[in-house]
């Protein structure tokens, strides 16, 4: 007879692709010696990916409205309160009602570094976290840096698991019949179109770009509340044969691979899932030099620029270098295969879930 599988519970915000939203599902079709069920607060916008519509699971969803969505979590947690809760950067509020429902074996992921926008907030986000963290509860991060903040700004006593995001070095290599080329044509950014993700300056920026290579095209993959707000920019800068939004697209790692450079110029990040993926499919990155950046490319530096007023002439002399990038990129893989692979995630994972078992 089978030995019935420990249940875990995955709690996050929504199902829209996002950075971990995208490693969720991978994570359930990978750990098959536990069973997952998984409780996504916000429902999928009718028209929108989902990140869960090819997975077998039982996946249960909140609501749009605030109380709407308290009560169902509530109600969740209460009747699977003696399973085993692993949720995802759903901030104080859930968390505290996850806690009155009865939930003890609770594992929680950091996964950014925004907490509050104001004095208000701060105060009372921090007696919930206080309230919801005094029993059995542990922590992970996604980064030394977002641990780190989480540290300072949230709960000071509170020891934290590095646990970086797993990525999939299989789906994501370098095409081995590439050619290599010495001035790029084909440049592009990957992830979500939100504030934070400094687009606008990307779109500047090649606009600044397209007088030194011409013949380059800009490409920017992904979707979010700011694809109307660039489209218009992009406009206003008569920059639509050279920039063009290309939404979402589901076999990723083939984009990674046919593009010369990647440019991230993001203000904040807890990690950053794009730039490993391009890195371990053989395609160099151009990356802004915030903390986690600087974390990631700890041994490759020179693919970091700073955000400030030499950012287009800095850019400019690493593409104008794109031997060296390409070079950089192939030695980087290594490292990065190593660093991110899904099986010391998983590994981890496993180790954890297990502490909640003895």
């Amino acid at each position: 007879m089978n030995q019935k599988k420990t249940v875990i519970h995955l709690v996050h915000l929504s199902s829209h692709p996002g950075g971990i939203e995208v490693l969720l599902p991978e994570m359930i079709r990978n750990i098959s010696d536990y069973h997952f069920q998984v409780f996504v607060i916000r429902p999928p916008v009718p028209g929108e990916v989902n990140v869960y519509q090819n997975i077998h699971t039982q996946v249960k969803y909140g609501s749009r409205k605030n109380i709407a969505a308290f009560y169902k979590i509530f109600s969740y947690a209460k009747k699977y309160r003696q399973n085993i809760f692993h949720v995802f950067n759903i901030g104080p509020f859930f968390l505290f009602l996850l806690r009155l429902a009865g939930v003890k074996k609770l594992i929680y992921s950091i996964h950014g570094t925004v907490y509050w926008k104001n004095r208000r907030q701060r105060v009372l986000r921090k007696v919930l976290w206080k309230a919801a963290t005094n029993k059995k509860f542990l922590l992970t991060s996604n980064s030394l840096f977002s641990g780190k903040v989480f540290k300072e700004k949230v709960l000071s006593r509170q020891d934290i698991q590095l646990l970086y995001n797993p990525i999939n070095v299989k789906r994501f290599g370098p095409d081995k019949e590439k050619v290599r080329i010495l001035s790029p044509k084909k440049i592009i950014y990957c992830g979500r179109l939100a504030k934070g993700k400094n687009l606008k300056k990307w779109i500047e920026l090649a606009d600044f770009l397209k007088h030194y290579f011409s013949d380059a095209i800009f490409e920017i993959y992904g979707d979010g509340p700011e694809k109307e707000n660039l489209q218009k920019l992009i406009q206003s800068k008569k920059l639509g044969e050279a920039v063009q939004l290309r939404g979402y697209v589901d076999q990723i790692e083939r984009i990674y691979q046919n593009a010369d450079v990647m440019i991230f110029l993001s203000e904040y990040e807890s990690f950053g899932n794009v730039v490993v993926e391009s890195i371990l499919c053989g395609t160099p990155v151009i990356a802004s030099a915030i903390p986690s950046m600087k974390e990631i490319f700890r041994d490759s530096p020179d693919f970091l620029v700073e955000l400030n007023e030499n950012l287009e002439t800095n850019v400019l002399i690493k593409l104008k270098d794109l031997k060296k990038l390409n070079q950089l990129a192939l030695s980087a893989r290594a490292s990065f295969s190593e660093r991110f692979s899904p099986e010391k995630h998983y590994e981890k994972l496993r180790d954890i879930y297990a502490s909640f078992q003895n």
